[in-house]
């Protein structure tokens, strides 16, 4: 408590210093105008002199001011539970006494500090402001710890504070923002924080008022739909409403979790059930302004939905998915782990398959299917989605997981800029390219929601495989993009589940489609590599392999052909490159791979009918290279599951076979 006190003697110190500073410099002014600037110039030198030794305690410098404020916060914030405790009473009143002091306290530092970073943020200089900003934040977690009556006087500034703050359109305000509506938070005025938010966010998405959410819900809610638009009721509120520029990207750090204030806030937000829905109808007018969007006409798009509102379409329908999320995991740490896929998330991946990838196949007929829904049956978690408790691992199934609830989401994209450029483009490429930014935001979201443990993998496998039908077409030109986000969700959902179907797919669809050496190519390599180093990854590689290999057109023509031999390198089995390629470069490299192949190529050739069809080949020739590269006993017991006599009604397979055996023999 002494070195906090000694540190905030010296902040204050520093803090009077710079506003009798201000008071001279205008007093110097007004001298100027009325007897010139000889003797005022002696004047500034001799008070030069003098100020010198506490120049280093200046509040002008705002970088030392941070720091120490950091530090004081930090300081109290390690004592805090200490000071509750009856015997240290006095301390924690003497340390009261001074931060509520009438001649320099909390509120009268948080005024300084916020007048100068706006001082600083109208001159330009931004990182002067952040400063300022931070030090703020800081003496905001301070107050937080006052008690309720300064607590509420506290309240009351910042409120004030609020209302000329967020007249400014600068994102170099958000982390002021933040600090002001924690503590407006935790002064008891969370739904009015989560009103506000809810206010700016729709004021962006343009003025018709619609909701995803059906009468027969909202009255089983115990909630009054208001036709009144939200800048009508927003002027009576303590929390004023932002700019839309603003409120997305402090929304977004909310949700990201960028500092404590926001992950503070987030917390306090969903833990109320009315802030949760009041956000979450601000979220959902988002998507369904995308169901209009995407039921539009082609030449419709750019001429009825302004851009800037497209864009905050975009951001909203991926905080929509985030928010989801970040609710189950705080009913997963209610209920110890236990994670659910709620009917929010569900609907995106059925809105996503019915809506989003027809739009960008080309093939939308414009029937509105999310309107049609009833939505009034839904409740805040699925009773048949629950996550099964962990398991016992084994090489056939993964280990269960639990919640990886402490998990921080990646960074928000914030505005896509996806209409910065080709402004002459055809009204259908843009249309292409807003359901694909969609899409992509849809498989982001399923990979975090893998990544928290849930159990219900079987959704997100089944839709993502529907996904998939895109690529089939090859007058798509936006493959490059949202393929390397496929391959991270089909590594998901490998990693979290064993789950192979979507990486089967991709494999499948591209196996003729990707060069050499490719972006794509790489992304694949990558992928297989994770996959191959995973608990049952070897396995899962290898029936990946068998069933591309088994489903795939491994000539193109008659002429074309692949002959039966001893293959001594890679490119004697294969030379066509593609997505068997990058298989056989994953598996040849990991000698575990290469026996548990050959395993699987026997068990093949001995079941199959044996004529020498391209794909028979193509097993033959991988399981002669094994046979060279790795010999020993455990080679001579996988071989010698083979029968030349099954082979006997083609004379060159069995000639093949016998030489096989007697080579590891």
């Amino acid at each position: 408590v002494k070195f906090i006190l000694v540190l905030f003697t010296y902040f204050k110190s520093a803090v009077n210093k710079d506003q009798a500073n201000q008071v001279r410099q205008s007093q110097k002014h007004k001298k100027r105008g009325r007897q010139g600037t000889n003797k005022q110039s002696e004047g500034e030198n001799t008070d030069d002199e003098a100020d010198d030794i506490f120049d280093k305690f200046s509040a002008d410098n705002t970088a030392l001011m941070l720091s120490l404020a950091d530090t004081i916060n930090i300081l109290w914030e390690s004592i805090a539970e200490l000071l509750k405790k009856h015997d240290n009473k006095a301390c924690k009143k003497n340390l009261e006494d001074q931060f509520t002091g009438k001649d320099l306290g909390v509120v009268s530092i948080l005024s300084h500090f916020e007048q100068k970073g706006m001082e600083s943020l109208a001159e330009g200089n931004r990182q002067r402001a952040r400063e300022c900003f931070g030090t703020c934040s800081s003496f905001l977690a301070c107050a937080a710890r006052l008690e309720k009556k300064s607590v509420k006087e506290a309240a009351s500034f910042v409120s004030i504070s609020l209302k000329s703050v967020s007249k400014e359109e600068s994102e170099t305000t958000v982390p002021l923002l933040l600090s002001f509506l924690h503590f407006m938070c935790f002064a008891g005025f969370v739904e009015e924080v989560a009103t506000s938010l809810a206010a700016s966010i729709e004021s962006s998405l343009g003025d018709y008022d619609v909701s995803l959410l059906s009468p027969a819900f909202e009255n089983s809610l115990g909630l009054r739909r208001s036709r009144r638009s939200s800048s009508g009721t927003a002027s009576h509120a303590p929390i004023p409403s932002l700019p839309p520029a603003v409120a997305w990207a402090t929304f977004e750090s909310i949700l990201q979790g960028v500092n404590s204030d926001s992950r503070g806030i987030r917390r306090l937000i969903l833990s109320s059930h009315s802030s949760s829905l009041s956000l979450e109808k601000a979220l959902q007018k988002g998507i369904n302004y995308a169901d209009r969007i995407l039921g539009s006409s082609d030449d419709s798009f750019g001429r009825n939905f302004p851009i800037a509102e497209v864009e905050s379409v975009i951001r909203a329908f991926e905080a929509y998915g985030r928010f989801a999320l970040h609710k189950e995991s705080m009913l997963s740490l209610r209920n110890e782990g236990e994670v659910s896929v709620n009917r929010q998330v569900s609907m995106l991946l059925k809105w996503t398959t019915e809506k989003i990838v027809p739009a960008l196949l080309g093939s939308f007929k414009g029937a509105s299917m999310l309107h049609d829904l009833d939505l009034s049956h839904i409740s805040s978690v699925s009773e048949s989605l629950i996550h099964e408790p962990p398991g016992s691992p084994s090489l056939a199934s993964p280990p269960k997981q639990r919640a990886n609830v402490g998990r921080t989401p990646e960074a928000m994209r914030g505005a896509s800029k996806l209409f910065d450029t080709a402004q002459n483009e055809p009204p259908i490429v843009f249309l292409k390219k807003f359901a694909s930014t969609l899409l992509s935001t849809s498989c982001m979201i399923s990979s975090e929601l893998l990544a928290m443990g849930v159990s219900t993998h079987e959704d997100i496998a089944l839709a993502s495989v529907e996904w998939c039908e895109i690529f089939r077409h090859s007058e798509n030109s936006l493959h490059g993009p949202l393929f390397s986000i496929f391959v991270r969700l089909a590594v998901q959902l490998n990693r979290a589940a064993g789950d192979c179907s979507l990486i089967e797919t991709l494999l499948y669809i591209f196996n003729d489609k990707i060069p050499d050496d490719s972006a794509e190519a790489n992304a694949l390599k990558d992928a297989l590599g994770q996959m191959v180093r995973s608990r049952g990854g070897v396995e899962n590689i290898v029936s990946v392999f068998m069933k591309v290999a088994n489903a795939s057109q491994l000539v193109d023509n008659e002429e074309e052909s692949i002959s039966l031999g001893t293959p001594s390198c890679l490119s004697d089995i294969w030379d066509k490159g593609g997505t068997i390629q990058v298989m056989l470069d994953i598996i040849f490299g990991n000698p575990e791979a290469q026996i548990s192949l050959a395993r699987a190529l026997v068990t093949s050739l001995s079941a199959s009918e044996v004529a020498l069809t391209p794909t028979v080949i193509l097993q033959a020739n991988c399981l002669s290279y094994i046979a060279r590269s790795i010999s020993g006993s455990v080679m001579t017991r996988i071989l010698s599951d083979l029968d030349c006599e099954k082979f006997h009604e083609s004379h060159e397979m069995q000639s093949f076979v016998k030489d096989l055996l007697e080579g590891s023999a």
